[in-house]
């Protein structure tokens, strides 16, 4: 598992509970430390930062205020948990400006501790679940970018996802933005009019589509692949794998010509021939 990298805005061993919890909860963590605010946004704009661990008093400024210039500073926002001694309406005001999550000090501790330690909880599953989603996507890019087969995906509305480097080549739109642009945009009426037609045999049945086609004297293999949802079985979007059989088929009409070549030999000779 990747670490979780924990900034904490103060003395560490103020904070030594909440980090606790992280590693109760199967994190790995890495615990960096700041004296002041200055020095927090230095390290987050230079160092990638899961989590943000602060007390809600920070001199003249307070966790909302920090907060709102952190969101308006720093393209991403860190996880962000704040401890305070204030009241429940200073709470709810800290994270409507948003704060992840306020630990009220003077509260019920039992109760705070158990609340706290749910929402870390769900951090770490969110953390273990954005890695394995990283995984699974740079394994994919690797192989779908090391086949010498075209394969991209469209959505429901047959708007390009993803191209791989040879469909890219093949449709010389090789290095340029492709993610905005619909089916149409890179095909001819016809060329659409198929695509869309295979597309609909894919969500109506919600099942594979395999065909075959000719273009510019090549041949081509196309399968569709739908992408569901986990929870249910309406389509996300499709997977369309192009292979180019050209070279196949013409091997394939070499042999038959061959062999029927052979054929008519055989049959049109008087000698008696044995094949063994």
């Amino acid at each position: 598992m990747a670490v979780t990298s924990i900034l904490i805005i103060g003395d560490p061993s103020q904070f030594s509970n909440i980090t606790r919890l992280f590693s109760e909860n199967g994190a790995k963590i890495d615990i960096l430390s700041v004296s002041d605010i200055k020095d927090s946004f230095h390290k987050i704009q230079t160092t990638h930062i899961d989590v943000v661990i602060s007390d809600f008093d920070l001199g003249p400024q307070n966790g909302i205020d920090y907060i709102s210039r952190l969101k308006k500073q720093i393209q991403y926002s860190p996880i962000s948990i704040f401890t305070g001694e204030q009241g429940p309406a200073i709470a709810k005001e800290a994270l409507k400006a948003g704060i992840d999550y306020y630990f009220q000090k003077n509260g019920d501790p039992d109760l705070e501790k158990a609340q706290l330690n749910t929402f870390i909880r769900q951090v770490v599953r969110w953390k273990q679940t954005e890695e394995a989603h990283q995984y699974a996507e740079t394994n994919f890019r690797t192989i779908v970018e090391a086949t010498e087969d075209s394969i991209y995906m469209v959505d429901r509305h047959y708007r390009y996802l993803f191209i791989n480097k040879p469909h890219q080549k093949r449709l010389d739109i090789f290095g340029e933005e492709y993610e905005s642009k619909m089916y149409r945009d890179l095909h001819s009426d016809e060329e659409n009019r198929r695509f869309i037609n295979s597309m609909t045999q894919v969500v109506t049945h919600s099942n594979f589509y395999l065909e075959e086609y000719e273009k510019e004297g090549r041949f081509y293999s196309r399968k569709f692949i739908p992408i569901k949802y986990q929870s249910s079985s309406q389509i996300l979007a499709v997977t369309i794998v192009s292979t180019d059989m050209t070279d196949r088929i013409r091997l394939e009409e070499e042999v038959a010509k061959g062999a029927s070549l052979m054929t008519a030999t055989l049959e049109s000779t008087s000698d008696g021939i044995f094949v063994v």
